[in-house]
């Protein structure tokens, strides 16, 4: 007797596992990451990266590496974005990306504008 619940409940643990079964983390993760390669803003000012999608936006958060600027942002938020970089109140370029998602969480995309 002991057995047969030992093979039934054997059953029910490995019949919830499949292949297909992706374990998902707890920890949030960034859809775009922007480097602006050269970073100088034309008046020395401010270099700013803005993202949008539809009627979403936001500034995304940058540090300087050398010469560029990496920015990042579009936490666990897939879209289609507009990417602007700002340099003297005056957008200087400009660039669509789309971010996709699988089960658990967006896929990065890495731009270098």
């Amino acid at each position: 007797m002991h057995l047969f619940v030992l093979l039934v409940a054997g059953m029910f643990v490995l019949g919830g596992c499949s292949e297909d079964t992706m374990e998902c983390t707890l920890d949030a993760r960034v859809g775009l990451v922007v480097t602006v390669l050269g970073a100088a803003s034309p008046d020395g000012g401010t270099i700013t990266v803005t993202i949008t999608d539809g009627d979403y936006e936001e500034e995304l958060g940058c540090s300087a590496e050398g010469p560029s600027l990496v920015c990042s942002g579009a936490t666990e938020r897939p879209g289609t974005y507009r990417i602007d970089v700002i340099a003297g109140g005056e957008i200087v370029e400009t660039e669509e990306v789309t971010v996709g998602e699988d089960e658990c969480h967006v896929i990065a995309e890495e731009v270098e504008i």
